[in-house]
């Protein structure tokens, strides 16, 4: 067995056991893989993400937009969530075309059956632009900078509502670890 089979096979199965003895499901542990590494070796990505699946995680491709894209390769890829990338959501609002291509990816992520994510939201009004979209995941400074581990359980009792106000914005706050950080994010049931 190829060493990288090795580590995603021994990743899969820490975090299932991870989850298990914190009583969480698989299901709710997303494996972020950027768009340049998924990229660059699309067959050997396909296994790892199968791996993945088979333990019950969820992934993430993380700054979707950024790296050479391939349509093809992202309808054979099983991911769940899409992470737009942040020059998408910052530029949106100050340029029609910037606003025309995050519409796109909103729209080609519902079409293909995976979850948009907006990434680095700054400011409400980014964050409603996306709720207008059918964008409702993201994440940024809007709502918590990166915290160390100890400040993750108080940030994910605070309500989101107070940073939303809109009655269709983003639902539940949940955490979602990025590099080790812990950003704010919105959860979709």
């Amino acid at each position: 067995m190829p060493a990288h089979a090795r580590f995603v096979t021994i990743l899969a199965a820490a975090l299932a056991a991870g989850c298990a003895s914190a009583t969480c499901a698989p299901s709710t542990v997303v494996v972020e893989i950027t768009e340049s590494t998924a990229m660059a070796d699309p067959e050997r990505t396909e296994r790892v993400l199968a791996d993945l699946h088979t333990a019950g995680l969820r992934v993430a491709i993380d700054d979707f937009g950024t790296a050479y894209s391939s349509l093809s390769r992202l309808k054979e890829l099983d991911i769940n969530v899409l992470k737009i990338a942040t020059p998408f959501v910052r530029d949106a609002l100050k340029s029609s075309k910037a606003a025309s291509l995050l519409t796109a990816i909103v729209r080609l992520a519902h079409a293909v059956g995976i979850e948009p994510l907006g990434e680095g939201i700054e400011l409400e009004a980014q964050s409603r632009y996306l709720v207008q979209l059918g964008c409702r995941r993201g994440q940024g400074f809007f709502f918590s900078p990166p915290v160390p581990p100890h400040q993750i359980p108080a940030l994910a009792r605070r309500p989101l509502g107070r940073w939303v106000g809109s009655p269709g914005g983003f639902e539940q706050a949940s955490l979602w670890p990025v590099g080790g950080r812990g950003m704010r994010q919105s959860q979709h049931r």
